[in-house]
């Protein structure tokens, strides 16, 4: 009876306890108790800030670091974030080497700079870029070197860690392909003998995915004010808005708003504005035919 008593006293302090820590925000206390911690978000910063580390240096001196640390895998260009005593500097520098583990060469020597000022016996925060052309993910020591300018060897120190170092990746920016957009011409088509008869004009757009609708979307803004000095005009509502482009089996369905028949009458500028729609979208490898409807609408859109 003694035990349950005391196991029950037990309990009833523990979650005191954790109230207590909960209430008064103590991570010190909380984060110890996943009851606490699964309630509260502050354990979760102190995770987010067990990025970094300490290195000491051969003379004991703390390179503290706030987002690397032994073992990380980082790219080239990864910037590194730190703190060390301001005697580790000159000038606001220090050299940081990147070397290769495998054969312990020094494959380029990064400079650290100080963010603040930096003569002072306190740590001081500094930052560099990882600067190293590679040619395979790695080993590599990066050598935090004190700045030593006499090179006096009683001057000398260093502090180190490895990480595994990927080469640095670009990210290719998609190319640009010229586009035909399609107008009606009332320089090269004087006599209007045919409505359907449009001519192209260029535009530039990044090859990627949905530059149909990019293309359409140019359509409805019309020709520039260069094209409609050479007589090139568009039947096109510039209200008109898609409401879907979908493509499958060479088939382009494209969904206009009520705008696209407004104002339209006579069987002429009905067939120029079909043929600057279906010329834009037929010049794509991936549409043979166009279906175009109306706010879902098919049956009778378009019709003189």
């Amino acid at each position: 009876m003694k035990n349950t008593a005391l196991i029950v006293i037990i309990a009833v302090l523990s979650v005191l306890l954790i109230g207590f820590a909960y209430v008064s925000q103590d991570e010190e206390i909380c984060c110890k108790y996943s009851l606490c911690a699964n309630i509260t978000k502050k354990c979760e910063e102190v995770k987010e800030e067990a990025k970094g580390t300490e290195i000491i240096s051969e003379k004991g001196v703390k390179v503290k670091l706030d987002n690397i640390k032994e073992g990380d895998t980082v790219e080239v260009g990864f910037e590194v974030k730190g703190s060390v005593t301001g005697s580790w500097f000159t000038e606001g520098v220090f050299p940081v080497r990147v070397i290769e583990k495998e054969t312990n060469s020094i494959i380029i020597t990064n400079t650290a700079r100080a963010s603040g000022e930096w003569q002072t016996a306190e740590d001081v925060p500094f930052s560099f870029v990882i600067d190293a052309e590679i040619e395979k993910e790695g080993p590599f020591i990066l050598r935090f070197d004190k700045s030593n300018p006499s090179a006096l060897s009683d001057n000398y120190d260093y502090a180190s860690l490895t990480v595994n170092l990927k080469p640095y990746k670009p990210v290719e920016e998609p190319q640009s392909v010229n586009t035909k957009i399609f107008f009606a011409n009332v320089k090269l088509n004087e006599e209007t003998a045919d409505c359907k008869i449009v001519y192209p004009v260029s535009r530039s757009f990044q090859d990627v995915a949905g530059i149909e609708k990019l293309a359409l979307e140019e359509l409805i803004k019309g020709p520039t004010e260069e094209e409609k000095a050479e007589g090139y005009v568009s039947e096109i509502n510039p209200n008109a808005k898609i409401l879907g482009l979908s493509i499958e089996d060479g088939v382009a369905r494209v969904d206009f708003s009520k705008e696209l028949e407004e104002g339209v009458a006579g069987s002429c500028k009905v067939e120029s504005i079909r043929a600057q729609i279906e010329e834009t979208l037929k010049q794509f490898d991936n549409i043979d035919s166009v279906v175009i409807s109306v706010e879902g609408k098919v049956e009778g859109v378009l019709q003189p």
